[in-house]
């Protein structure tokens, strides 16, 4: 009874830990998914007004992200690019996602990186 007291708490731990890790980064990784593609969507949008669609992109996608709760003030790395002799634009977004043991245990942990890219049509494009 004694070592069952003293390692219950320790397998609940490792169990939950098993399922709670996993589910952060995959939420994380949807809403990344979710900005790229509506930042993607803004820039093909108004990809002939030049260097504002890249800040109305940018903002949205900031927005988005801060809006579910995700810092991106050193966290963020968002790229724009045309692809396919100008016919599509791509967005790209790399987000360090911080550890949630950072906040656990009280020291910072290495943070690992999640990707998210999207591609859309231009529009009003002439061949």
């Amino acid at each position: 009874m004694v070592e069952f007291a003293i390692t219950l708490p320790i397998l609940l731990f490792i169990i939950v830990a098993l399922i709670i890790f996993p589910l952060s980064s995959f939420y994380t990784k949807t809403i990344l998914i979710d900005a790229a593609r509506e930042g993607a969507r803004v820039y093909a949008i108004e990809f002939e007004t030049g260097e504002s669609a890249k800040e109305n992109a940018e903002d949205l996608i900031k927005t988005i992200l801060e809006n579910n709760g995700l810092d991106t003030d050193d966290n963020l790395d968002i790229g724009f690019s045309a692809t396919n002799c100008g016919k599509y634009v791509a967005v790209s977004i790399d987000f360090k996602n911080p550890s949630i043991l950072t906040d656990i245990i009280g020291f910072d942990i290495e943070s690992s990186t999640l990707h998210a890219s999207s591609v859309f049509k231009k529009e009003y494009y002439e061949d």
